[in-house]
């Protein structure tokens, strides 16, 4: 049986399940932080722990009925763009984002041929 969250946790799940955002979820749950590293860290170590991820999976339906509720009814076409991209978002159909990577390894400067062979195998291509 999962046991109760304590406020803080309570509150980061809360403000996970409205936002989306770790780190966000983080600063307003009022954690003691320092910058967003730290908040980012302490974030991804709340959605590990079992009692949490339990929590905002009981919480989801709810969250996720009033996203809609705000696509259909918001007056502003903004709002409801917005909500319906959480929406996609959240069923797992959010873009993959990329990264551009350059740089040294040791004191080799990589050829664009070096870091396309690197990013193949890593499953991102550079063009």
């Amino acid at each position: 049986m999962a046991r109760e969250l304590t406020k803080k946790q309570k509150a980061f799940a809360d403000n996970y399940i409205e936002s989306g955002n770790r780190t966000d979820a983080v600063f307003k749950a009022k954690y003691k932080v320092k910058n967003n590293h730290s908040a980012r860290s302490i974030g991804s170590e709340n959605l590990t722990k079992l009692d949490i991820r339990a929590y905002i999976e009981k919480q989801a339906p709810g969250a996720m009925s009033r996203i809609v509720e705000i696509s259909i009814k918001a007056k502003n076409e903004a709002v409801k763009l917005n909500a319906n991209k959480d929406i996609v978002d959240r069923a797992g159909f959010k873009p993959v984002e990329k990264h551009e990577i350059s740089g040294r390894i040791g004191s080799e400067e990589l050829e664009k041929e070096e870091v396309n062979r690197l990013m193949d195998v890593f499953g991102d291509k550079k063009e």
